[in-house]
């Protein structure tokens, strides 16, 4: 097998673009695995390669992929709802609101928090903008 057969494979049979694989990293692959240095990959040097890769079940690399994924999207949710807090408590401060209506404290205060309670007639108006 030739670089350019192999290329020729990766672009066309598996459909992977240049996008997510470079010619130079399929370069560098058949270089890899080229143990003769020839220029092609003969059928021995390609099975002496997958005999050497490690085997892993397909399912626990999709599962470690996806614990890793879930994992980020906690934090970035966890870092935008702080965000958002942060900005809610500092407008009301700025526009001496000083209270959130009852619905939106118990999304946004943090657990534990002693946001200002709204006097009972208060409790279901809108906050001003801000």
């Amino acid at each position: 097998l030739t670089e350019s057969s192999i290329n020729k494979a990766v672009r066309v049979h598996l459909r992977i673009p240049t996008t997510v694989l470079s010619d130079q990293q399929v370069a560098d692959f058949v270089r890899e695995i080229d143990a003769d240095e020839s220029g092609s990959v003969s059928l021995k040097e390609l099975i002496q390669f997958l005999e050497k890769a490690p085997v892993g079940s397909v399912e626990d690399t999709l599962e470690e992929g996806i614990r890793k994924a879930r994992g980020q999207a906690r934090e970035q949710m966890h870092l935008t709802m702080s965000r958002v807090r942060r900005r809610m408590i500092a407008g009301m401060k700025a526009n001496k609101v000083g209270y959130l209506p009852v619905v939106l404290r118990t999304v946004f205060a943090p657990a534990g928090s002693k946001l200002p309670v709204p006097p009972p007639s208060r409790r279901n108006c809108a906050v001003k903008q801000w």
